[in-house]
């Protein structure tokens, strides 16, 4: 694995992205730059803006070339969220994700789990192999059961409300 990007002064992240086979631009830069500063996923519009702060005139489009390239290279990770959303990451460790089924936050989880190369068919090429659990995240946890009493108090109130419309 390479160096982390986040602890790579610039010149060095410059002869990173040449030895992924990659031009220095400075959209790819800066993309690298804001994934390295914080160890969360970003969406695509969340990237430009943060680009934006430092680099005006940055179009979407370059921010989704880069985003490409750096995917192709290796570099980041694109972890599908909810709602058939993208979100980016730089490529630090071997990790899963955790997909909150009620808020749609993605989490990066410890799973262990292995993958025997030597038992899949020698008909198929592995390049990666991704994990994502779906469940309820920290915040969620702790509010689930206050929503479904919410809800039960709602759903018994209706009842109620039926019950003296029929009398």
């Amino acid at each position: 694995m390479t160096a982390d990007p986040s602890e790579v002064p610039e010149p060095e992240m410059r002869k990173l992205l040449t030895s992924h086979g990659l031009r220095v631009t400075q959209q790819r830069l800066s993309v690298v730059r804001v994934l390295a500063s914080d160890r969360c996923h970003f969406s695509a519009e969340t990237l430009l803006e943060r680009v934006r702060k430092a680099h005006q005139t940055t179009c979407r489009a370059s921010i989704y070339n880069s985003l490409r390239s750096l995917v192709e290279a290796g570099l980041i990770r694109e972890v599908a969220a909810k709602l058939g959303g993208t979100l980016y990451e730089l490529k630090r460790d071997d990790h899963a994700h955790l997909i909150c089924d009620h808020c749609g936050e993605v989490s990066d989880i410890e799973l262990d789990f292995t993958v025997n190369y030597e038992s899949l068919p020698t008909t198929i090429e592995v390049r990666s192999v991704e994990a994502i659990a779906h469940g309820s995240c920290k915040k969620c946890l702790t509010l689930v059961p206050k929503k479904a009493q919410k809800a039960k108090k709602t759903k018994n109130r209706q009842k109620n409300q039926q019950k003296i419309l029929v009398l």
